[in-house]
């Protein structure tokens, strides 16, 4: 049986109150368990501001006492340059420094992925010029394809959306596979690494990108026709790029089609689609409408990023 979070516990009964003053009373007594919690607070703005700097300070002081896990996020939040500037050398010394499996097994993966120069040189396979579809030769190694299955089986859910009048969780009619998100706290630095070459594939920054998705279609499942940016003013935050990187292959069905244009794509593994989503004056590009097609066979993995017009924040 898993053990029951006290705080969650307390958040799902209404008692909002009493949950911050006990991650409050624990931090101020260096529990690194209500240390680590108060960081994810303060890194998302849950239960009072968004403060990085305080995120950073609450996890140096758990990983002062000995844990891991905040010693880990604090190497993540230097790699993405959250609260400070990004370092990604620094944060693999802090990895290093930390010694424990996880770290070794993450630095011997980085020391055979492609480097940004790589991911800038790759062969290149232009499908569409407008709007721009690229394939991406071997944008990851096989290595970094297992490590994000690996990273995201364990959480994956359902494809659910909000029923306007229960406001429960009902099946996703336009998405029918399982996925997961793997958010700021829980980014390691292969993961990051791989973010890193998206933005530097597709000249953005990793702070432009929102979390990176896995997901997995199993035979009939499929992303019907559906389109990433947002439709209304060109000037929100528009999802302006779409990068994808399948995970696997020796699967039947499952193409990328985009129905308009009369693009359909599939990737061997390691390969990356990156496809923009908007017009030079940052209006939904309708011709951008696309679906996963049904997987006839076997399983298909992808995983997936949305890269915004400008900074993402983690929400």
């Amino acid at each position: 049986m898993a053990e029951q979070d006290p705080v969650r516990t307390l958040i799902d009964a209404g008692q909002v109150d009493d949950a911050i003053a006990m991650v409050e009373r624990g931090a101020r007594a260096d529990d690194p368990a209500m240390l680590y919690r108060l960081a994810d607070w303060r890194l998302f703005g849950l239960y009072g501001p968004q403060d990085f700097a305080a995120a950073h300070g609450a996890l140096a002081r758990a990983a002062a006492t000995g844990s891991a896990r905040a010693a880990h996020a604090r190497a993540y939040l230097v790699a993405a340059g959250l609260g400070c500037a990004a370092d990604f050398d620094a944060a693999r010394a802090m990895l290093a420094k930390v010694g424990d499996e996880a770290a070794a097994r993450q630095l011997a993966l980085l020391d055979t992925a492609p480097t940004l120069d790589q991911a800038t040189r790759a062969p290149r396979e232009i499908l569409s010029e407008a709007p721009l579809i690229v394939r991406i030769e071997g944008f990851a190694s096989a290595a970094e394809c297992d490590w994000l299955v690996a990273c995201g089986e364990p959480a994956l859910q359902p494809a659910l959306v909000v029923d306007p009048r229960t406001r429960e969780g009902v099946p996703d009619p336009v998405r029918t596979s399982h996925a997961m998100s793997i958010l700021a706290m829980d980014e390691d630095l292969v993961v990051h690494n791989i973010n890193r070459r998206i933005a530097a594939a597709t000249g953005t920054s990793p702070r432009q990108g929102e979390p990176l998705n896995v997901l997995r279609y199993m035979p009939g499942q499929q992303f019907r026709r559906h389109h990433d940016a947002y439709a209304g003013a060109p000037g929100a935050n528009q999802r302006i790029l779409t990068a994808l990187i399948w995970l696997n292959d020796g699967y039947i069905g499952g193409e990328t089609v985009f129905p308009d244009i009369g693009v359909s794509v599939t990737g061997r593994r390691g390969d990356a689609l990156v496809f923009r989503n908007t017009l030079n004056d940052g209006r939904r590009d309708e011709r951008g409408w696309h679906a996963g097609a049904p997987v006839e066979r076997g399983v298909k993995w992808l995983a997936s990023r949305w890269i915004r017009a400008g900074l993402y924040t983690p929400e």
